[in-house]
């Protein structure tokens, strides 16, 4: 029941940090969506836990959590599918980064094994990842900083050509890495730091895009 609790309240935590940071990077405020972010996480994290610790499918988990972040976006926040996968990457990749520094930065004392297990060990990794990254998306919206392309309604005509569909393509390369398709492959050819490269990589790529698309707009 402990490790119940530990993986579903540390979950929900970083289910709230995601959108937060997601919805910060496009200009939405997490207090207009709170009630709907914590429904989110909720479910969420109960999914996190039965992939992860029932069916011991870890490498499936973000497949799933990819799935809702986009469906609670598009469907409960009412945000045009499009850009709905253009905020669910964006954030996601996001914080993943910030985990994979983290992660990078504790290996510097620590070895990987020590700072993956016991369980508690890296609920409070996910826990320190959650909290910076729920500090920026507050510090973003301080500073008004983040994209306006992203309309609030779900009637918006989109053509996939030009910035959209390299967008897109941006978007599907990112989610690759994201999803744990990689997992085994990176697992057992490159180093942790090659996957913090790649995604690092696809921030920039991604972020560069977005930033022609807040242009062109």
């Amino acid at each position: 029941m402990k490790e119940f609790l530990l993986d579903i309240s540390v979950n929900i935590y970083e289910v709230i940090a995601v959108f937060a940071i997601l919805l910060a990077l496009f200009r939405f405020s997490l207090k207009d969506y709170f009630g709907s972010t914590i429904i989110a996480g909720v479910l969420m994290s109960q999914t996190s836990y039965i992939n992860r610790l029932v069916f011991h499918m870890d490498s499936i988990t973000p497949i799933f959590m990819l799935f809702w972040t986009f469906i609670f976006i598009w469907h409960v926040f009412r945000i045009h599918p499009f850009f709905a996968t253009v905020m669910t990457v964006t954030g996601y990749l996001s914080y993943v980064l910030v985990q994979s520094v983290l992660i990078l930065l504790l290996q510097i004392p620590f070895t990987f094994e020590q700072i993956t297990t016991p369980l508690l060990h890296a609920k409070l990794v996910q826990f320190a990842s959650s909290s910076i990254t729920l500090f920026i998306a507050y510090w973003l919206l301080k500073r008004r900083i983040g994209f306006s392309f992203v309309p609030d309604r779900m009637n918006e005509k989109i053509e996939i050509k030009g910035l959209n569909l390299w967008l897109l393509l941006a978007c599907a390369v990112s989610c690759f890495f994201i999803s744990g398709i990689a997992y085994i492959f990176i697992n057992i050819n490159f180093l942790f730091t090659t996957l913090t490269v790649a995604f690092m990589f696809s921030v920039i790529v991604l972020l560069n895009i977005a930033y022609r698309k807040e242009m062109d707009s």
